[in-house]
């Protein structure tokens, strides 16, 4: 994950916007998990609980739906080109988990991507990524939408903790 945001980092540097007035930035929208994330079966047989720091699955596995807000201008903003979420187990066994990213909205034919994370031991976390870097065609330079969702499956004892999506806007600094 370090590296990743060293790499956006780098690349922040080198962004301009098609206006040559305006330079652009990356943007990170970070947060924990239930400010963005839901169980999909409401009610008592619903077995993912909201923490601050966290929602856990404590009962049979249970998807977990994440939407990313856009908050970026109109004119120089950019689509979401990364977004990801952070599973942690606190559990006593070892799990891996599998997540979609969507990209579009409800109708459209958006990107869907799929990921599994490696073996999560106990006590421990990881990270799963999406960017652009894994859509299928090699030319995209984002997710394919102002609209990005993340879908995982949560075993018991998963704890989706944090999730963030990255974009590029002008920053509203002359590079004139």
């Amino acid at each position: 994950m370090k590296t990743l945001f060293a790499t956006l980092a780098i690349a922040t540097v080198l962004v301009v916007a098609a206006d040559a007035k305006a330079v652009s930035s990356v943007y990170i929208n970070d947060a924990n998990a239930p400010a963005r994330c839901q169980a999909f079966t409401p009610g008592p047989t619903n077995t993912v609980r909201n923490r601050v720091t966290g929602s856990e699955n404590i009962g049979a596995a249970m998807n977990v739906a994440c939407a990313f807000e856009s908050v970026a201008s109109y004119e120089y903003g950019t689509e979401p080109y990364a977004a990801g979420v952070q599973i942690a187990n606190n559990g006593s066994s070892a799990f891996t988990v599998t997540c979609s990213e969507l990209s579009g909205y409800f109708g459209d034919s958006g990107v869907v991507l799929n990921k599994t994370s490696a073996s999560i031991a106990p006590g421990g976390s990881q990270y799963i990524d999406f960017s652009a870097d894994d859509t299928p065609d090699p030319d995209d330079t984002d997710l394919g939408s102002y609209a990005v969702g993340i879908v995982c499956n949560l075993p018991t004892h998963a704890v989706m903790s944090e999730t963030y999506s990255f974009w590029t806007d002008e920053d509203g600094v002359s590079g004139a």
